[in-house]
């Protein structure tokens, strides 16, 4: 069967193999030279660069009525990121000679394509053996595969609304029509194989970034490859622990009744469930679509403890490309890897950007907006590891106003070219979300909160615990305290003022007044209030302390003497800056993750499902990283 499918579909594998290929060898010049801090060279996001690069300047010049959406004005627009690509490199004095590159990286540009090769061709098995597009999303998404393929110029048709552009953040349907119109397949061929093209794209950005962390510190080439094999599984393979400690214990009867209770799932709360267990660990003989479930570990409830008709959604990336929607979170995911590696290069890097290479970090890190918005987060993420970059660069674990400056004229500058380089969308964009309101009533339990994120927060204990070690005198307690407590008095007053402003909308009162009438007025709402709130108490206190070692380590302190003078001034930065990048990655995975238990977007279902959702998926992306760093 297998054989079959490669006879009569191999030559589109192939042809998506070389498509993306080229992307990554068009802009491998430009890569050497932008990319010049990683050990890489940034070799491993070369696909997913390429891509975005090519695909924003054929949109651009789209719709600008420069270009149509055609294949060959595709392979013009490739022509003109070569020829940028090669001016790149032979415009730079400290070239390296192209053949020495090649020579001296074999075995890294060996490993990056022999697994982008295993995980492109083995998930595209994956998706012809469930070839089928006809739940949940897909058929929205192909309907937009299909308007941008079939609109002669961009921006394309909308698919419902006659006469009018997309609405929406589309770009990730864009690169991958243009493959696809390359390529020649059909759109359910191009919907599959796009599955598989993301998932090798991401798995292989997700090496590229943690081989280069390693790299960074010297490690020799098998660590560097075992470190970047292992970010992959951390990444795109491994799930949470709802199989492992929920499923198989119910479908074997062996938890006890009190564990599922305290759990605390959905249909898994008890054995008195509508699909009663199989009494074996066998997954065939479980109920369909069992997996779905642990898309939803987190159950919220209303005051009298009954579960709202919409939870939060916990997908992780292995979820996503088994279900195998073509949404903008799973469009984006390579593009996020294609970020970190530019963050750490910022990090690794011992000057400030260039004005060329703030306009390319404009177009990757500002693309992130039009791929997905909620990944406008990146755009903070790029400006925190430039204020990285100074913090090490100083070396005194502080900054001077020089550096604030600095971050402030860095971070004027992406937001600007975000708005400039991606103006055409912006004009046309039209979000429905409503803002964000204040999360008063669902905090996450710790369990159902280690359910998502065990193996991470079991392997960071014991990294931070380590970095608290090395960091000896300099672990500064005292500012991550003042930080930590300057951030929560923050965070409450806006709190406040969001409540205050959600107050003028009438929806809103009219929810508040009916949680009130149902939980017997204020007075019976307040205690139900304060006990619903305790309940995430040990959630809260583990990402607070995850921050906070972060926020000490990163921001060390003069060691002092008995009598509490400080010693002779000198650098008291003793992490390697390669370290400090995951201990950012830490960090902001855990701001991430907190960030739900006390503020959600209001959008068309009122509650905080995408909030969870998306954050917690930018959160497991960085994480993952991380984690094989730590492990390391």
């Amino acid at each position: 069967m297998i054989l079959d499918w490669l006879i009569s579909e191999g030559w589109a594998l192939i042809s998506w193999w070389l498509i993306s290929l080229a992307a990554a060898w068009i802009v491998l010049p430009l890569c050497l030279r932008l990319c010049h801090a990683l050990p890489s060279r940034g070799y491993a996001v070369a696909r997913a660069a390429g891509i975005l690069l090519i695909g924003y300047l054929f949109w651009l010049l789209n719709n600008l009525g420069l270009l149509r959406n055609t294949s060959g004005d595709t392979l013009l627009a490739a022509l003109i990121v070569l020829a940028l690509s090669l001016m790149a490199y032979f415009t730079w004095r400290e070239r390296p000679a192209f053949s020495g590159f090649l020579r001296q990286n074999a075995p890294l540009i060996g490993a990056v394509e022999a697994l982008f090769l295993i995980l492109f061709v083995g998930w595209a098995l994956v998706r012809a053996l469930n070839p089928d597009l006809t739940a949940t999303e897909k058929p929205m998404e192909m309907a937009f595969l299909s308007a941008v393929r079939r609109s002669a110029q961009f921006p394309p048709h909308d698919p419902w609304l006659s006469g009018y552009a997309i609405s929406y953040y589309h770009f990730g349907y864009i690169l991958i029509g243009t493959i696809a119109n390359l390529s020649a397949v059909t759109n359910g061929m191009a919907f599959n194989l796009g599955i598989a093209l993301l998932f090798a794209l991401t798995g292989i950005g997700a090496f590229g970034v943690a081989y280069d962390l390693v790299a960074a510190r010297r490690a020799p080439m098998r660590a560097r490859l075992a470190v970047g094999s292992l970010a992959i599984l951390l990444s795109i393979v491994m799930g949470n622990l709802g199989t492992a400690i929920v499923e198989i214990p119910f479908q074997t009867r062996i938890a006890p009744p009190g564990y599922l209770a305290w759990m605390n799932l959905e249909e898994r709360d008890s054995y008195a469930v509508g699909c009663p267990p199989s009494g074996n660990a066998e997954p065939s003989n479980w109920c369909f679509w069992w997996w779905f479930r642990y898309s939803r570990v987190v159950r919220d409830l209303d005051l009298s403890g009954r579960p709202l008709a919409i939870q939060p959604i916990t997908e992780m990336p292995i979820f996503s490309y088994v279900l195998a929607d073509l949404h903008p979170h799973v469009l984006s995911m390579p593009f996020v890897m294609l970020t970190l590696a530019l963050a750490l290069n910022l990090v690794l890097g011992k000057r400030q950007l260039q004005g060329w290479e703030l306009v390319l970090y404009g177009v990757y890190v500002g693309g992130m907006i039009f791929l997905n918005s909620w990944d406008a987060i990146f755009i903070a993420f790029i400006i925190g590891a430039e204020a990285l970059r100074r913090l090490i660069a100083n070396g005194t674990g502080g900054y001077i106003w020089q550096d604030w400056l600095g971050i402030a004229g860095f971070a004027a500058a992406i937001i600007g070219l975000t708005a400039l380089l991606y103006l055409p969308f912006f004009i046309g964009f039209r979000s429905q979300a409503g803002g964000f309101l204040p999360n008063v009533l669902w905090p996450t339990q710790f369990q159902q909160f280690f359910l998502q994120f065990g193996p991470f927060l079991l392997i960071f204990a014991a990294y931070l615990w380590l970095e608290r070690r090395r960091a000896g005198a300099t672990f500064n307690l005292r500012l991550a305290a003042q930080i930590l407590g300057g951030a929560i008095a923050v965070s409450v007053a806006a709190l406040i003022g969001l409540g205050i402003l959600a107050w003028t909308r009438d929806d809103v009162r009219f929810a508040v007044f009916q949680v009130l009438d149902e939980s017997g007025g204020l007075i019976g709402a307040l205690p139900a209030l304060l006990v619903r709130r305790l309940h995430g108490l040990l959630t809260h206190a583990a990402l607070l302390a995850l921050i906070g070692v972060v926020i000490a380590r990163l921001f060390a302190r003069e060691p002092r003497r008995a009598d509490g003078t400080p010693e002779v001034a000198r650098a008291v930065i003793n992490y390697a800056p390669a370290s400090g990048f995951a201990l950012f990655l830490i960090g902001v995975g855990a701001v991430l993750s907190l960030a739900p238990d006390f503020i959600y977007l209001r959008d068309g279902f009122g509650v905080r499902i995408n909030t969870i959702f998306k954050l917690w998926y930018q959160a497991w992306l960085l994480w993952s990283v991380a984690a094989a760093y730590a492990l390391w």
